[in-house]
């Protein structure tokens, strides 16, 4: 409910002329955290596309929602942002600091729980139980997403950082 006024609220400060007045659809953006067929965002962006709230909200004013999913998550989201494929997005801060950073005409509307946990998966046997045993390993990490801020702050935690 709460993403569904605020969406509400920055569409009723648009103009009623020109542009503004003929909007048709709202695309959204969205990290695609699936790891099959079915597209999923987590948490409220999947309630909000399952529950059709946004479809609801907007039905009566004749505005579609299009839900665009990203493999690619933060840096492919402000690729489609430069590239006037999306209106809004669900994106983590690191991406949203970058696509800012480099120009992109982006603003904050709402921010949902930090402190969500991160987990780390490493190959059994490998030997590696802490943090501190990453020192001198390769790890990989999805670089320019929220998952990398949070990574990198971990290593930090423990004295390490990416090299």
């Amino acid at each position: 409910l709460f993403a569904t006024t605020a969406l509400a609220g920055v569409l009723g400060y648009l103009p009623l002329s020109g542009e503004a007045a003929e909007i048709k659809e709202i695309r959204i953006a969205v990290p695609d955290l699936s790891a099959g067929t079915e597209h999923s965002g987590g948490g409220a962006v999947d309630v909000l596309r399952s529950r059709q709230i946004y479809d609801k909200a907007f039905a009566d004013q004749g505005i579609k929602v299009q839900w665009n999913f990203f493999k690619g998550a933060g840096p492919v989201i402000n690729e489609a942002f430069a590239n006037g494929q999306v209106d809004f997005a669900y994106l983590g801060d690191l991406a949203a600091i970058i696509g800012k950073s480099n120009g992109l005409d982006t603003r904050l509307l709402s921010a949902s729980a930090r402190g969500v946990k991160q987990y780390l998966g490493v190959v059994p046997g490998s030997g590696i139980k802490t943090l501190e045993d990453l020192k001198g390993k390769r790890v990989a990490v999805f670089r320019g997403t929220a998952s990398q801020l949070s990574f990198d702050a971990a290593l930090a935690s423990q004295g390490l950082s990416e090299k």
